[in-house]
């Protein structure tokens, strides 16, 4: 078990060198999906249960329109917000830096 968790250390380690700069940006965009998502599994169950309350009285239940026009609207935004992170390649001061730092000892050979 101590082998498992040690390669396991290992690759988290790896795998944040691996990951330069900040991630604030994916994180942030990443938690706005979630929440989305946990709003559709929301409103799926109430609108679930007001369907069948509908079915049972003989009626039609419509959905909401401010919620068909959030949804996807919120999806939208998200989706777009990512494309411009990941075209722009997100780079902080702190990595630009970095990046200098390395690129000065090579040239002074």
């Amino acid at each position: 078990m101590t082998d498992v968790s040690s390669r396991r250390a290992d690759a988290i380690h790896v795998l944040g060198r691996r990951t330069p700069g900040t991630t604030l940006p994916y994180t942030a965009i990443g938690i706005g999906f979630a929440a989305l998502a946990a709003f559709c599994c929301g409103y799926a169950f109430w609108r679930h249960r007001d369907v069948e309350r509908a079915i049972s009285r003989g009626e039609l239940a419509h959905p909401d329109q401010r919620v068909l026009a959030l949804l996807p609207g919120g999806a939208v935004v998200l989706g777009v917000l990512l494309v411009i992170v990941l075209s722009t390649g997100f780079r902080t001061s702190n990595e630009s830096d970095r990046a200098q730092r390395a690129v000065r000892p090579r040239l002074a050979r």
